[in-house]
């Protein structure tokens, strides 16, 4: 073979092996796109769970797993869950978690892993509201006869009916109605009713419901209504006052004059 036939056998084969190995280190080129993370709820009941997803991380491979670190953290910086989970394998280097919220409030999720070859680390985060599973509440509990209260229940399943009763401290009914639940995702769906008092007395107001998973949920709180403000104010018992001066100084003056006319007759 000559030496130019041989180095255009060389120059192909170089050719064949580069044009090969461009798809190869296109394939591998990392990241694929921008990382992000989700999750599948915002507001979750205490003691209830949320699945996380979270992508941008460097891939396991099938002789190398990869982790990512995943941090529930509370309010107050307190941290009440970490979780050492596996990359995938996919392109997207996706991390999947299952998180349990403990604490009330607004919790923080995070995923943090590495991103590259040189090790650097990337972490994301996402807010989730804890609710209480139920509660009732309203926004005054001692109030003034004429005055109406708004109370507020939750933890029922979202659009479903739920009847509030009002009775007064003997028992008697004294106000009944039907209502339904806010249609909140998290199943967590809320009763409120403003309720007006006429009478001084104890009130327990009752909400009475099913929950999404169909139970029934009775909660109740009571009402104390004092007897209506009086209207007069200090400048209306002015009149008042003066009249009952006048009374006094008129009284000293008949007693002057009884005792001049005793003297008198002496």
């Amino acid at each position: 073979m000559s030496l130019r036939r041989l180095l255009g056998v060389v120059a192909t084969a170089t050719v064949a092996l580069l044009v090969g190995a461009l798809p190869a280190q296109a394939a591998t080129s990392y990241p694929p796109k921008p990382a992000t993370i989700t999750i599948d709820k915002t507001r979750v009941e205490i003691g209830g769970t949320a699945q996380v997803t979270a992508t941008g991380c460097r891939p396991s491979t099938s002789t190398v797993t990869r982790t990512a670190t995943v941090t529930v953290t509370a309010p107050g910086h307190k941290v009440t869950q970490v979780q050492q989970l596996p990359v995938g394998m996919d392109q997207d280097g996706t991390v999947t978690a299952t998180v349990r919220f403990t604490v009330l409030g607004a919790n923080v999720v995070s995923v943090t892993c590495v991103v590259d070859p040189s090790g650097r680390t990337l972490t994301q985060s996402v807010k989730v509201t804890v609710v209480p599973a139920h509660a009732i509440w309203a926004n005054r509990d001692v109030v003034h006869a004429g005055e109406k209260v708004t109370v507020t229940a939750t933890g029922y399943g979202p659009g479903s009916p739920a009847t509030v009763t009002v009775r007064d401290h003997t028992g008697v009914t004294v106000l009944s109605s039907t209502v339904t639940a806010d249609a909140n995702a998290d199943a967590n769906g809320a009763v409120t009713v403003t309720v007006p008092f006429a009478k001084a007395g104890t009130y327990p107001v009752q909400v009475l419901g099913v929950t999404a998973t169909g139970a029934s949920l009775s909660q109740s709180i009571t009402i104390t209504v004092l007897g209506a403000v009086m209207p007069h104010t200090g400048a209306d018992l002015v009149p008042f006052s003066l009249g009952g001066v006048g009374l006094l100084i008129a009284g000293v003056g008949l007693v002057l004059a009884s005792r001049r006319r005793r003297c008198a007759q002496v």
